[in-house]
């Protein structure tokens, strides 16, 4: 499976021309093993792996160009040290600081049962509640999940709460706008979250998230419309199934302009048959 004219938000990997220690974390994953930061890969093919430390932050390990930083955002991402820091700062009222990718078929979970691997802490110096992060799936390209008609997001705040929304037809309104956004999950972690492990299939859904060394599982059916999925607002297009990924970082509300939020990507692997 490979990813085609991919130039956006998140992990990709297992292609033919890794080597050294990507090559092997590769065999690891495949064989059932574990990303950094605890979250185990399942034992599924991997179809795209990212583990930050080539440096590079539009790459992923094995696709140049993968993710799509806007200029603006491009001061405020940095990979280093096998972590990607995507910080939130600034003086606006409510700040978002992302990448994605391109849309593609690799992350249609309407077709293959996909299961998203996410290793992430996140700090700052903004008052809890005015932080947060999300980790979104999205069906339009060139889009972040405001945006985008489509998208599922799993989303964590500075006072240890995870959510899982999605949402269908409702551009320029957040997966967990009150209105449009259907709740999954939502719970509140006893340590701070170190990643998450996210399934979705063509009608259901399987959310793990890990806190400190604990770990906690929520499952069900999902309701997403695969008629849906991909067309416009409007249903007039054909939907196509397939999706994009797309980090966020957010500071909202901060009384002091100088605070920030900041994301801290350790890896992210995308499995498929778990």
């Amino acid at each position: 499976m490979t990813l085609r004219n991919l130039s956006v938000l998140v992990v990709v990997m297992l292609a033919l021309g890794l080597s050294g220690a990507l090559t092997a974390r590769a065999q690891a994953a495949e064989a059932g093993g574990a990303a950094p930061g605890g979250t185990a890969t399942g034992g599924g093919k991997v179809v795209f792996a990212d583990h930050f430390q080539n440096g590079r932050p539009t790459d992923s390990d094995s696709t140049p160009g993968f993710w799509h930083i806007a200029p603006p955002a491009a001061a405020h991402i940095r990979e280093a040290d096998g972590r990607l820091t995507i910080t939130a700062d600034g003086p606006a009222k409510i700040v978002s600081v992302g990448m994605r990718s391109q849309v593609s078929p690799d992350f249609n979970f309407f077709k293959h049962r996909l299961t998203f691997h996410v290793a992430v802490q996140m700090t700052g110096t903004a008052p809890p509640q005015s932080q947060s992060l999300r980790f979104a799936l999205t069906s339009q390209p060139g889009a972040m999940n405001f945006v985008s008609p489509d998208a599922v997001a799993v989303r964590y705040d500075g006072l240890r709460n995870v959510y899982l929304y999605w949402k269908e037809n409702a551009p320029n309104k957040t997966p967990e706008d009150p209105v449009v956004g259907h709740r999954l999950v939502v719970v509140k972690l006893a340590q701070p979250l170190t990643g998450f492990d996210l399934t979705l299939g063509p009608t259901d859904y399987k959310l793990v998230v890990h806190d400190g060394g604990q770990s906690q599982t929520f499952s069900g059916a999902h309701g997403i419309d695969p008629a849906q999925w991909g067309a416009d607002s409007k249903g007039i297009t054909t939907p196509t199934h397939n999706s994009a990924i797309d980090l966020e970082t957010l500071r909202i509300n901060a009384p002091d302009p100088s605070t920030r939020t900041e994301s801290i990507w350790k890896s992210i692997v995308v499995t498929e048959g778990k």
